[in-house]
């Protein structure tokens, strides 16, 4: 059942006291309304109109008001507004575990939505991925100022899985050191989408970005410029119809005196809920222990970590654009235990480098 309402505005210099609106789902089945009332030159109005029976999926409503006070419109390029409305099904469609590489063409899938206030919206690409050929990707660089898109997984069945938890691989750079506040949130819902609950997972700025300040429409060209993400779901154990929700919102960007209305483009990849294996993932969350000090560095600092089961690892430096400026361990296989690595400035310029600690999949970074 879905009950639209709609907001109509007088912008005549007549008092508006009566009009038709015209309404439809995907164009078909138009149904009229008749409002009365008075509004003056600027006032609105809020219309609920009769309840309707719609299928899921993805519709365009329809609506459009005529004949104000009566009389045909002068000026009728402002009186039609199409919305797209997503309705979502209370069958789940999909069991746990789940797992979304993007490989397969016909993005959005089966009984996937993709949501967006205004601008671009998620999207298939093959430009960039980090395992396959193709990942989901949102055109940020071009984005609307304050427009808000959102991912919505299909229903999934988690009650055959304990300890659920959610990874992803996420790629994103910041346009500038002033572009703080994109932010990707990830939420749930067990309602078909009545009400979303944020879960531990809100970030923003440097804490989103997993390469350096790229000024130029970003592209990631290596897997050194992804991160792998972790969210905890052992509050959703048992639920048999949960929905997900990637929600990235951008806000406006600065270089010098200029303001941009964008940030730059991120993507997501291999997507994966599934059982919480103890070890590697329960460290990921503590970020391994990694640690540099003295922080600054002026001569030497010594990297510090910590892994609580055998994995291989690797240890890179990398500047503030994302390129590697020398190993400090190539991939080696490690018993449990903590390590202690020298770091010597080796002819290193003054400026910003992140160390970037890979264990098995995973991976964290520290300026």
């Amino acid at each position: 059942i879905f009950t639209p309402q709609v907001i109509i505005r007088n912008f005549g210099s007549d008092t508006l006291k009566s009009c038709a609106v015209v309404y439809n789902l995907d164009g078909v089945n138009s149904q009229t309304y008749n409002w009365t009332g008075s509004l003056l030159f600027y006032q609105s109005a809020l219309i609920t109109l009769p309840t309707m029976t719609v299928s899921a999926g993805s519709h365009l409503f329809i609506s459009t008001t005529r004949m104000p006070n009566g009389f045909t419109d002068q000026n009728p390029s402002n009186d039609t507004l199409q919305t797209s409305i997503n309705v979502m099904s209370n069958t789940t469609s999909q069991q746990a575990p789940y797992v979304q590489g993007f490989e397969s063409t016909g993005f959005p899938y089966n009984d996937c939505f993709i949501t967006s206030f205004s601008g671009p919206q998620w999207q298939r690409v093959t430009t960039a991925s980090y395992s396959g050929v193709a990942s989901m990707g949102l055109d940020n660089y071009i984005a609307t100022m304050g427009d808000t898109d959102s991912f919505i997984t299909p229903s999934i069945d988690m009650s055959t899985i304990t300890n659920p938890t959610l990874t992803f691989e996420l790629a994103y750079a910041q346009l500038d050191s002033s572009d703080t506040n994109d932010q990707l949130n990830i939420l749930a819902s067990t309602n078909c989408g009545n009400s979303w609950t944020q879960l531990n997972y809100s970030k923003t700025g440097a804490s989103l970005a997993t390469t350096g300040i790229i000024s130029s429409t970003f592209t990631p060209v290596s897997q050194s410029q992804w991160r792998k993400e972790t969210v905890n779901l052992v509050s959703l154990t048992g639920q048999t119809d949960v929905r997900f929700k990637f929600q990235f919102t951008t806000y406006p960007a600065f270089q010098g005196t200029n303001i941009f209305n964008h940030g730059n483009n991120i993507y997501i990849d291999d997507i994966n809920i599934t059982t919480n294996s103890a070890g590697i993932a329960e460290e990921y969350k503590n970020e391994f222990n990694l640690d540099v000090f003295p922080n600054p560095l002026i001569d030497h600092s010594t990297l510090s970590f910590n892994i609580l089961e055998k994995n291989v690892v690797s240890i890179s430096i990398y500047d503030i654009v994302g390129r590697e400026i020398f190993p400090v361990s190539e991939k080696t296989e490690l018993n449990a235990g903590t390590y202690t690595l020298p770091i010597n400035r080796n002819g290193l310029k003054s400026g910003i480098y992140f160390v970037k600690l890979n264990v098995n999949d995973y991976s964290v970074t520290k300026k």
